[in-house]
């Protein structure tokens, strides 16, 4: 379940995604924390299980949702947060985007999560992942109504409509 909020900040827009782990996702986040912390400190000191049990249960209790947020102003989208492997940041300028779209991960070529993404000349980028196709409509039509300019870009960019060709379901 992921929950998407929209709010306006001075000069743009601030949008806020989410998606609460799953338990499996929980316990083995938990299980390689308390494993590393075991293997560092078993030889060197005594009380190295209570650590790493102790580490364990911190990270399962401390682990409860992935999260990206994207600002949105008329030069830059900047995406910080979970929004793909090993990527914690991006930021793409508004004139390198043809178009956005909503992007599902077992869709064709996609390796990242389902979510907003931005197609450019250079292939597509996530932009907020852990959105349904709803909320990625959602929140590509609150964009266009802030930046009507980049609206009227994206229309002339996109052969297929507003939510681009990787919208079809």
């Amino acid at each position: 379940m992921s929950d998407c909020q929209i709010q306006e900040v001075r000069g743009g827009l601030c949008i806020r995604s989410s998606r609460g782990l799953e338990l499996w996702e929980r316990l083995l986040a938990a299980a390689v924390a308390g494993t590393f912390v075991a293997g560092m400190t078993s030889s060197l000191i005594r009380g190295w299980l209570l650590l790493s049990l102790v580490t364990a249960t911190t990270v399962f209790l401390i682990m409860k949702a992935r999260s990206a947020q994207l600002l949105v102003s008329n030069v830059e989208f900047t995406a910080t947060g979970d929004i793909g492997r090993r990527v914690r940041q991006r930021v793409l300028n508004t004139a390198d985007v043809r178009r956005l779209e909503f992007g599902q991960a077992n869709g064709p070529f996609r390796g990242g999560p389902d979510g907003l993404y931005a197609v450019t000349n250079h292939g597509s980028k996530c932009l907020l992942p852990f959105l349904d196709y709803q909320q990625a409509a959602n929140v590509i039509l609150v964009i266009e109504k802030k930046f009507p300019g980049l609206a009227q870009h994206w229309r002339t960019e996109s052969p297929t409509g507003p939510l681009g060709s990787g919208s079809a379901r």
